[in-house]
């Protein structure tokens, strides 16, 4: 009864993360889109004649330094239309995650139902379902990835969602010991109930930084002499559209330039707060299923065992390049275990921790 009590208070645990996090996500977003709206409505202004009369006359310098003090200052009509796009951008990427996140996890590691006749996938089914009664839940489908990588991992929200995946690779590294024990750890998560927030954070971190990508680009190539117009009121200027605009022009050009290279900068940083989230919330998760795989299986043993095999191997599933879905993975790829923003902790740490509870 203990045992159950402790997987509902992580369950509630993982909720109350996933709900904060959501809120964290949408917030970066908002000011995201806010920063990028006001952007646009600025260098809109700074075209148009009476900008660029205003800027020739106070200097570039100035220019930026007043337009810079209203972004923090003053409420900004299309900077709240781009946060309000970007928190509803934000709700709808939310929603199709937490409904769809599994199958789109799953799609992105091309893993599949293993066919009829697969000897090392129906040893993997049966010790799953072991572990899977040993934990109280109902168990999981097995999926495997024809990959020779040594890895596993877990995914699903719901219970009818929720998948366990092994690599060809592991199948054919580990005995049946260490087999249950990494299935053990792999059900852990899904006991937990981190895997909630897990897969929502993993798919929110790949959609910030696959979508900071374009929109960087854009600003990059922005037309700044394509603009025209503008929605502040000319007030500012002391000026009708008609005044001369001598010298304006090129020191109108100065202050776009730092307008987007402002912009590249906010987009640039916006998956930094939710990667270091990702990194807070792996490490400890990570060390939470190994404690319930030691618990599960009465064999810590084993555990470390099998990470003593992995760490030998190769266990990057998307190549060299960082990819938000290794963080699910039972190990990180080797040339992400030294980042600051790992999301396992070191394997030496995690032997150390099994050994200690043997």
């Amino acid at each position: 009864m203990a045992a159950a009590m402790d997987w509902r208070a992580a369950g509630r645990r993982a909720w109350r993360l996933t709900v904060l996090f959501l809120f964290v996500i949408a917030a970066i977003l908002a000011a995201v889109g806010y920063v990028i709206g006001w952007g646009i409505d600025a260098i809109v202004f700074v075209q148009s004649p009476a900008g660029q009369a205003w800027v020739g006359r106070i200097g570039p310098s100035a220019a930026i330094a007043t337009l810079f003090a209203e972004l923090f200052t003053q409420v900004n009509g299309p900077g709240l239309a781009g946060a309000c796009i970007a928190f509803a951008a934000a709700y709808v990427l939310c929603s199709v995650m937490i409904l769809a996140g599994d199958r789109v996890i799953l799609r992105t590691m091309d893993a599949e139902r293993p066919q009829a006749g697969d000897v090392q996938a129906q040893r993997a089914r049966e010790l799953l379902a072991q572990v899977s009664i040993a934990a109280g839940i109902p168990a999981p489908r097995l999926v495997v990835v024809e990959t020779e990588v040594a890895n596993a991992f877990a995914v699903g929200i719901w219970d009818e969602s929720r998948a366990v995946g092994v690599t060809r690779g592991l199948l054919g590294l580990l005995d049946e010991r260490e087999l249950r024990a990494v299935l053990a750890h792999e059900v852990g998560h899904l006991a937990n109930g981190d895997l909630r927030l897990s897969c929502v954070v993993v798919v929110t971190v790949g959609m910030l930084v696959v979508l900071a990508a374009p929109i960087r680009g854009l600003l990059n190539a922005f037309d700044i002499f394509g603009w025209s117009g503008g929605s502040r009121s000319s007030s500012r200027s002391g000026s009708s559209s008609s005044e001369k605009r001598d010298g304006g022009g090129g020191a109108a050009v100065v202050v776009i330039i730092a307008i987007v290279l402002f912009m590249i900068l906010v987009v640039g940083l916006a998956p930094l707060p939710a990667r270091i989230a990702q990194y807070a919330i792996g490490r400890e998760r990570e060390f939470n299923a190994d404690a319930a795989s030691a618990r599960l299986t009465r064999d810590a043993p084993a555990l470390a065992s099998a990470l003593g095999k992995i760490a030998g191997r190769p266990t990057a599933m998307f190549g060299q390049d960082y990819h938000p879905c290794q963080a699910l993975c039972f190990e990180m790829a080797r040339h992400e275990r030294d980042s600051i923003f790992a999301t396992h902790p070191p394997i030496r740490e995690r032997i150390s921790r099994l050994l200690g509870r043997a």
